[in-house]
């Protein structure tokens, strides 16, 4: 299943598990409603597949642009079982304010400003995640 890629003629999201119970998602380019479709429909696979919980991560880092319709579909994430910890990397500081408060439109836990950040927030492994809510 991982590494996955799901493209667009604009953009992409590369999905990978870094650790078991992490789904990180790597996207670049323009990513709007189709693109995002995708990935959630591939984080429902994942989801299914591991009962004891898991963690996404979405590095935003090689985004362009993105649509404001996302926040309709991001929304569907929350609802996926099992998940535990839901984490944003975002590396311009100036930015996380903004992506916390948008974060919170739909669901996300934190917004962090690194990968090792996030793996070191979604805990050891499946079910641990120990963070308080979108901070």
């Amino acid at each position: 299943m991982f590494p996955h890629l799901e493209r667009t003629r604009f953009g992409r999201l590369r999905l990978t598990e870094p650790r078991p119970g992490v789904l990180l998602v790597r996207a670049s380019g323009y990513v709007g409603p189709r693109l995002l479709r995708r990935d959630v429909a591939v984080a429902s696979r994942f989801a299914r597949s591991r009962p004891a919980g898991w963690a996404y991560v979405v590095d935003t880092g090689g985004v362009r642009l993105a649509n404001p319709l996302n926040v309709a579909v991001l929304r569907r994430v929350r609802s996926l079982d099992g998940l535990g910890a839901w984490l944003v990397i975002v590396r311009p500081r100036r930015l996380r304010p903004v992506v916390r408060l948008l974060g919170r439109l739909v669901g996300v836990d934190a917004v962090v400003a690194d990968l090792d950040e996030a793996l070191a927030r979604a805990g050891g492994g499946p079910g641990d995640v120990r963070l308080p809510r979108c901070g």
